[in-house]
């Protein structure tokens, strides 16, 4: 898609040739009048000195004198002009139709009409050209400034954005202008110059990002199976170049850590915070204590976790049949449930992060398992110690699914000995691989707001097999969840951003 400089360009010139086309079509039809001269009409032979009504050049025989005062019209050269004028009128219009109009504002008026534009809906001129110039850095780091503004203003205190208004604001805050870019500096002091630019611009978007707070939304389910275990859906960010939230079921003693910009989706992926309480209840009463944090950039520091108002969830369920959500036995999904699991875990030399497990997801993406929910606890043991559980989920029958996990166990000494035993080449003793059926894990792969709760199948199986573990490097890859005691010990900070 071509630029606004570009389109510009373009009209121009074709207004320029519709100008020539038009006055082409005019000279031949209109231009060449006889102007009191005797002209014959088929060759045009000027008759001014021969009287009579025959031309001497053709033999042409007029029939009133008023046949030789015809306007002469080169209906060929103005058919030509015409048709040219229709094709290239057809080929510029596809070419502003494939571009929207909306691509001829300059960025000046776009960053007005940012803050007029339903971020709801995402699919409108303004909104993909917004997103389209977010994306090729075309905006200056000021327009950037005045975008998250009003955006930031006309979301303020309405709770989660919606995913467009969302995207726009990420976007922004990891944009890195090309006015701060240190590439083309020639000397230190210019590289040094650039460098503190683009601080002071990141912390103006910080103070911006940082109005919105922590903007969080609950939910609860509408049906859940029979027996089973429920769990309020938890899902939002802490605003500001990087924050975290926290949350946990009130009376449990572990958080689940949430980091905002690690959070690849614009909806922002759901935490599930079981209720253990309403298993067998046709109602589902939760509060769920909630805390957040920001990084302070000036200080390279977070700052101290403070309370966020509780999230309250009162709502009937109701209760799908027990045989509406049934165990699947067969072989073939054991050899398939192994064949997902059996990946190598990676470990890293990050101490926040020392192991990272891995799973193949696309294993059910044909149809025949659209019906089928996975639910698995997953470990890794040392001489049959349970060293890491984390609870997977997600729905069969698609390539992308959306899937989701919980931490609920994590031994960090253990964690930081096996990863250090593999950077220095070693091949641990003892450590094995294990999975075991979670119904109640499977059933949160339920479509959330359905109700009559569908039909659907969960492995109830098992399997254990050795460890298979390669190193990854120094740094891992962002956390999005992580579990947190409720007085984490001093000595064991959450990481710093990279």
């Amino acid at each position: 898609m071509m630029g606004a400089a570009a389109m510009f360009a373009l009209l121009a010139g074709v207004l320029a040739f519709v100008a020539v086309g038009v006055g082409a079509v005019w000279w031949a039809l209109f231009r060449d009048k006889a102007r009191g001269r005797r002209r014959c009409p088929r060759c045009w032979h000027d008759l001014s000195a021969t009287p009579g009504m025959t031309c001497g050049e053709c033999g042409f025989a007029a029939q009133a004198d008023a046949d030789f005062a015809r306007t002469r019209r080169r209906w060929g050269v103005a058919a030509l002009a015409l048709a040219l004028i229709l094709a290239v009128a057809g080929w510029t219009r596809l070419q502003v139709l494939n571009a929207g109009l909306v691509n001829l504002l300059p960025n000046a008026v776009m960053v007005t009409l940012a803050g007029w534009i339903d971020p709801a809906d995402p699919t409108g001129e303004i909104a993909r050209e917004i997103r389209r110039r977010l994306m090729l850095d075309e905006f200056t780091p000021w327009q950037l400034t005045e975008i998250a503004e009003a955006v930031v203003t006309a979301q303020a205190g309405r709770g989660l954005p919606p995913p467009f208004a969302a995207e726009m604001l990420r976007t922004i805050g990891d944009a890195m202008p090309g006015a701060f870019r240190t590439k083309g500096a020639r000397t230190e002091a210019e590289r040094a110059a650039a460098e503190r630019a683009l601080m002071e611009w990141h912390l103006g978007i910080e103070a911006i990002l940082s109005r919105l707070g922590t903007t969080l939304r609950a939910e609860a389910p509408r049906a859940w199976p029979s027996g089973r275990e429920p769990a309020v859906r938890v899902r939002g960010a802490a605003w500001g170049l990087r924050g975290e939230w926290r949350a946990r079921l009130e009376g449990t003693d572990t958080w689940i850590v949430h980091d905002s910009a690690a959070d690849p989706r614009t909806d922002f992926t759901p935490l599930m915070v079981p209720v253990p309480g309403a298993r067998g209840s046709d109602r589902i009463d939760a509060r769920i204590l909630v805390q957040s944090r920001t990084w302070d950039g000036q200080r390279g520091a977070w700052r101290e976790w403070r309370d966020e108002p509780a999230l309250e969830v009162h709502a009937p369920l109701a209760r799908g049949a027990a045989e509406a959500f049934r165990p699947d036995p067969s072989p073939e999904l054991d050899a398939e449930m192994l064949r997902t699991f059996r990946e190598r875990v990676v470990a890293w030399r990050d101490r926040g992060r020392p192991v990272g497990m891995r799973h193949l997801r696309g294993t059910f993406a044909a149809p025949q398992w659209a019906d089928l929910c996975i639910g698995v606890a997953y470990e890794l043991r040392e001489r049959g110690q349970v060293r890491r559980r984390t609870r997977f989920w997600w729905r069969g029958g698609t390539s992308s699914p959306q899937f989701g996990w919980i931490t609920e166990l994590e031994d960090r000494d253990a964690l930081l000995r096996l990863a250090d035993a593999v950077a220095e080449g070693g091949t641990p003793d003892g450590w094995t691989m294990a999975i075991r059926a979670d119904p109640d894990a499977a059933a949160f792969a339920l479509p959330f707001d359905a109700n009559p709760m569908p039909t659907a199948r969960w492995w109830p199986g098992e399997g254990e097999w050795p460890l298979g573990v390669e190193f990854g490097g120094r740094n891992a890859p962002p956390r999005l969840f992580r579990p947190e005691t409720v007085t984490p010990p001093a000595a064991d900070p959450a990481p710093a951003p990279r």
